[in-house]
C-alpha cells in the first residue's frame, strides 16, 4: 500500500515484550539490512530516532539493528521499525501507558523526523525513484 501511494517515509511504532523476563527494557530500532545490502537512509533515521527518544525519555538505548522484515524489505520508501519500550517491564510498561510519557515520545519522534527530513532531502527523492 505504501509503495502504491508513493509515501516518502514509513515509521512503524511497536511496543516490545519478552516472555519470562521483567528486566528487559529500552528502545530499539530496525532498518533494512541483509549482508552487504543496507539502507543507509534507514540506518541514519533509526539512529536519529533512538538518540532523540532515549535522550527525552531516559530509556536505555538498545541500538539499531538490520532486519529483513517484510515492511523494511519490500518498502521503496525509507522505513524504520521503532520499538518504544517493553510492556513486560514493570516500570517501563506502566510508563508506556501514561499520557505524559506518550506526549514525550511523540514530541521526540516528531523532532527526530523533522531533523532527518531537513538534513536528508535526498532520501525523499530516492524513495520516489
Amino acid at each position: 500500500l505504501a509503495n502504491d501511494e508513493g509515501v516518502d517515509l514509513i515509521l512503524s511504532l511497536h511496543c516490545n515484550g519478552l516472555e519470562d523476563s521483567d528486566r528487559a527494557a529500552g528502545v530499539s530500532a530496525a532498518y533494512f539490512g541483509q549482508g552487504h545490502s543496507v539502507s543507509e537512509h534507514g540506518r541514519n533515521l533509526a539512529g536519529r530516532l533512538l538518540q532523540q527518544v532515549c535522550a527525552a525519555t531516559g530509556s536505555p538505548n538498545c541500538r539499531a539493528h538490520p532486519s529483513t522484515t517484510a515492511l523494511l524489505r519490500e518498502s521503496r520508501a525509507v522505513a524504520v521499525i521503532l520499538e518504544i519500550g517493553f510492556l513486560t517491564h514493570p516500570d517501563e510498561g506502566r510508563r508506556l501507558g501514561t499520557a505524559a510519557h506518550q506526549q514525550v515520545l511523540a514530541a521526540s519522534i516528531a523532532e527526530a523526523l523533522t531533523a532527518y527530513l531537513l538534513d536528508e532531502p535526498s532520501a525523499v527523492s530516492a524513495s520516489r525513484s
